[in-house]
């Protein structure tokens, strides 16, 4: 394999020269950098990432941190990301369980993104105490040393509960997803809040955020209905889908006999006839604010905390 003493011989200079010219150090002078980086490359030198880290302490990678990888939202998540970090010259890696967190001691990896409710605020502030960065996208933390990027779920809830009961309304059926949830919890509560101030009558219908929670769900709503459309909010797309597919099989129908509204305007409910009205945030930004927090944060400066603005789009599925 070809090393920097290669080069050295090549080029008719010290190793320590080398080393300065390949790593950017301003010892060198540039007429005497560009000849060794063109010798480099025309000699396929492949530069020791171990070693390179071993000095630096920085690996350019970011460790992805899911609870799981199921659903759209994931991917869309993912695959801005990587274009988001790229900007910066850094890769990323996707991990899942616990003992992927060794990564982090072990500085496998520069910073990480956590979107796992399994990985615990104490861990992250354990290891944020040892130097390592984060940026939280699934819960609040007290602490100035961790970036936090939080989807607006309070405004989403105005938004979706003030264009639903823009009619008189008697009560709203709720769809919730799992407990362990951060959205989740934050979507209901602001939902439970918000009614009860309005004086508007409530029914949580247990989920899990998926298409097939949605559907049992739906077999509840079709018992409760008594020739007055209902009111539904969804607190994400797949499980509104879900409705959407039992459905299919009833004389009921979306848009006059069911209002569903539901959340992150995911491509499901963009395809559903009709088309599902839910909040919805711009992925691509949240992906950017991302990337921007964790490079600056990395360049020593101060972690934010911050929220990711949210729209409502409107579908025919209110009416």
């Amino acid at each position: 394999m070809v090393n920097i003493k290669d080069i050295a011989k090549a080029a008719g200079v010290s190793i320590s020269t080398v080393s300065y010219a390949l790593n950017g150090v301003d010892k060198v002078n540039e007429k005497t950098r560009q000849r060794i980086i063109k010798i480099a490359d025309d000699i396929n030198y492949i530069p020791n990432r171990a070693a390179r880290t071993l000095k630096t302490k920085a690996t350019d990678v970011i460790a992805i941190y899911l609870a799981d990888f199921g659903g759209n939202f994931y991917g869309r998540l993912l695959d801005a990301l990587k274009i988001s970090l790229e900007k910066y010259h850094y890769e990323m890696i996707v991990c899942t369980g616990i003992k992927s967190h060794r990564f982090l001691p072990e500085q496998m990896v520069d910073a990480a993104v956590i979107l796992d409710w399994k990985f615990t605020t104490e861990d992250i502030l354990k290891y944020t105490h040892m130097g390592r960065k984060f940026v939280v996208l699934d819960r609040e933390i007290d602490s100035d040393l961790v970036g936090q990027i939080l989807v607006d779920n309070y405004h989403g809830v105005e938004l979706v509960l003030s264009r639903l009961t823009e009619t008189k309304t008697d009560k709203v059926f709720i769809i919730s997803g799992p407990k362990n949830s951060f959205d989740n919890e934050q979507r209901l509560s602001h939902s439970v809040e918000w009614l009860e101030s309005h004086a508007i009558d409530y029914e949580v219908l247990e989920g899990k955020f998926t298409e097939l929670s949605g559907y049992f769900a739906a077999k509840q709503l079709v018992k409760a209905y008594q020739g007055q459309p209902l009111k539904v909010i969804s607190l994400n797309d797949e499980m509104a889908v879900g409705v959407y597919r039992y459905l299919l099989n009833t004389d009921l129908t979306i848009g006059k006999d069911i209002l569903i509204a539901g959340f992150d305007n995911s491509e499901m409910g963009q395809v559903v006839t009709p088309r599902l009205t839910s909040v919805g945030y711009e992925i691509d930004q949240w992906s950017d604010m991302i990337a921007t927090m964790l490079n600056a944060m990395l360049n020593d400066q101060a972690a934010e905390k911050l929220w990711l603005p949210v729209h409502l789009t409107e579908g025919g599925s209110l009416g």
